[in-house]
């Protein structure tokens, strides 16, 4: 029952133990029935956090499976278009779709297993944002400035055609290699993903795969920053001359035993002290001394990586340096800066009112002021279903921002999205905002639909006490609803 978890155990460890190895007839791995068992069980856990699809699982036999392994024994599997907005019940064949892209990914996640066992650079796949979070905050107060790339593929032939390489390096299986293929052309509108509306990365419905293939897409990008850009000590980049060209000498020092890793402090004299990517977005965090030109100069480095290598435009990814001692950066979702050599985090407010403007939950007056309104939405709603929809909200800002150091600011966004749920009662009733709380409460307590013994109140995040960062390895999208 257990021997395909044994053979991905074993490539794991050959993979670890020399990384550069290539694998032949792997194939053979994907008719193994207890992979296909487990990788249901991680596609139903991730469909399930999609509370907003009415998503109706079937069971999964071993006659499906069998009937599955059959048709890639015959070389004759067709994987559908992924419809990532679907609504409604999920057919059986897009549901194995996902099973197999997941099995696929455990495979892949056992010949690459260098690339997603390093804690010094979470994988996209295995870790939360908050992970990423928390190591930013340990390594900010050594920094000065930040070199932040926000990557947008829309070159998707090239992101398929480069994918496609770098797995044909590690895997000479032709059978293999065609059902990969396969598996990117159907992943092809990547795209089309949904974007999370608070950290801005792809929000994707079931399997892990996608994730598994863009962390090898960038792959040669990490390599690029820990081998080539860690070997630079903050004095080899000097001053030639003092004209207007601002031209810089260079010496290249060599890594000798610098084990390759994230954090590059040696005596505190590496440019790059510390450099982690999430997905699509990437952060340099460089040496407390480095100078503004310093910065430049290695922001031109990563422009001509980009270049020479991908054939990158500059249009297709947003490269800026920021001086966080004196200005703010966002990443992930957060407003970062340094102040008194100490991380902060901030919600990052003017996102957050967009969203709130966006999803029709405040607009504008006439003074350019805001100002909460009802959500039209939500008015065939019960009353408890309105509240709930609204603690949805509130619950997953409140979880995802709890890392900010003024918890206040979540202050001023509850007391929006409380009148806005209030309005929308109103609304409903064809009452006032005053009746509403005169009837309700402050706290809005309502009954609930399916019991009158039970009640339901608007949350206050006051009441609520988180850990700084979240373990959890997936946030819902707070506005997903909405979308």
């Amino acid at each position: 029952m257990n021997e395909g978890l044994r053979i991905l155990k074993a490539i794991r460890q050959h993979s670890c133990r020399d990384p550069n190895r290539s694998y032949s007839e792997l194939f053979a791995v994907l008719y193994e029935t207890d992979l296909y068992h487990i990788a249901y069980g991680r596609v139903k856990s991730n469909l399930s956090t999609k509370k907003y699809k009415k998503v109706v699982f079937s069971k999964l036999s071993d006659s499906i499976i069998q009937d599955v392994i059959q048709q890639l024994r015959n070389d004759c599997y067709i994987f559908n278009q992924i419809n990532h907005d679907m609504r409604g019940d999920l057919p059986i064949k897009i549901l194995m779709d996902y099973v197999v892209q997941e099995v696929i990914g455990l495979l892949l996640e056992a010949i690459f297993a260098p690339l997603f066992t390093n804690d010094d650079l979470p994988s996209w796949s295995n870790y939360s944002p908050h992970v990423v979070l928390e190591k930013i905050e340990q390594n900010l107060p050594q920094s000065a400035w930040a070199i932040r790339t926000s990557f947008n593929p829309l070159q998707i032939d090239a992101t398929k055609n480069q994918i496609l390489s770098l797995l044909s390096q590690k895997i000479i299986d032709k059978k293999l290699l065609k059902l990969l293929d396969a598996v990117l052309q159907s992943l092809i509108g990547i795209n089309r993903y949904n974007l999370h509306s608070l950290n801005q990365t792809m929000d994707i419905s079931a399997s892990y795969l996608s994730y598994v293939l863009l962390d090898i897409y960038y792959q040669p990008w990490d390599a690029f920053i820990i081998s080539n850009l860690a070997s630079i000590q903050l004095k080899t980049i000097t001053r030639q001359s003092s004209d207007k060209n601002k031209v810089y000498t260079i010496t290249q020092v060599e890594l000798g035993n610098l084990k390759k890793s994230s954090s590059f402090q040696i005596a505190n004299k590496n440019i790059i002290v510390y450099y982690i990517r999430y997905g699509h977005n990437c952060i340099l965090l460089l040496n407390r001394k480095s100078t503004s030109p310093q910065a430049l100069w290695i922001k031109n480095r990563i422009e001509n990586f980009l270049y020479n290598n991908w054939k990158v435009e500059a249009k297709y990814f947003n490269l800026h340096g920021v001086n966080i001692t004196k200005n703010s950066l966002v990443f992930l979702g957060y407003e970062i800066s340094l102040q008194c050599n100490k991380a902060v985090f901030l919600l990052p407010m003017k996102h957050i009112l967009n969203l709130l403007l966006d999803y029709k939950f405040i607009l504008y007056n006439k003074n350019k002021g805001i100002r909460p309104t009802s959500q039209n939405k939500l008015l065939i709603k019960s009353d408890s279903d309105i509240v709930q929809h609204y603690n949805f909200i509130l619950w997953n800002l409140r979880l995802y921002y709890s890392g900010i150091s003024d918890s206040k600011q979540l202050g001023y966004i509850q007391y929006l999205l409380k009148f806005s749920c209030a309005m929308t009662l109103a609304h409903k009733h064809k009452s006032t905002v005053s009746k509403i709380f005169s009837l309700y409460g402050q706290d809005l307590t309502v009954k609930s639909f399916f019991s009158s013994k039970k009640v339901i109140q608007l949350q206050n995040y006051k009441d609520v006490s988180l850990f700084k960062w979240q373990n959890t390895q997936y946030f819902f999208d707070p506005f997903i609803r909405y979308k």
